[in-house]
């Protein structure tokens, strides 16, 4: 019997590999910065036929795909290892002083950035609170677009939803210039 939340990562899944889309391939080496229990991680490792690799505060033992430790991230030079960082859904879970450095780091880590996340709304704020019951960090630092903006210095897109659909989404590429 499927989950309810498999099936919300499903729908999930699917705005996301949308707004993935022309941003990596079938080559693609990809970090998926945050991936918490390994559901979206999987589904863009099928749909796209990348190498995804993953990185969180702790291992999910629901997730099979390479793991990396953030200790090891931060000790060993991975300087644009990865063809792109995915942090999905990622920056509300981390506290507002903290977003822009982990938005720097992954810029160290990848030569795209690929930021999804959940605009702020009483809908979001209360899955983040069952989510908590859980265990999981939340400390409700939900940025409009407008605030991201400022942050990365890029205009975000707005994620086309169903009407029927409780939250709202926003995605932004990160890509380092040259020269």
């Amino acid at each position: 019997m499927m989950k309810i939340r498999d099936f919300t990562h499903r729908i999930r899944g699917r705005f996301i590999i949308g707004a993935l889309n022309n941003v990596i391939d079938k080559d693609s080496i990809v970090l998926d910065y945050g991936y918490g229990n390994g559901l979206i991680s999987s589904i863009i490792k099928n749909k796209s036929k990348c190498n995804v690799w993953v990185t969180d505060c702790e291992k999910s033992s629901e997730c099979s795909l390479p793991f990396l430790s953030l200790t090891t991230l931060q000790e060993r030079v991975w300087h644009d290892f990865f063809d792109c960082v995915l942090l999905i859904d990622t920056l509300h879970h981390i506290p507002k002083n903290k977003q822009e450095e982990t938005l720097k780091f992954a810029k160290s880590l990848g030569r795209k950035v690929f930021v999804f996340e959940t605009a702020p709304s009483i809908g979001a704020y209360c899955i983040d609170f069952i989510n908590s019951l859980s265990g999981m960090p939340t400390p409700y630092a939900f940025r409009t677009p407008n605030e991201i903006m400022f942050i990365v210095d890029d205009i975000p897109e707005i994620v086309e939803t169903p009407w029927w659909y409780p939250l709202k989404h926003y995605s932004v590429i990160l890509e380092k210039k040259n020269g």
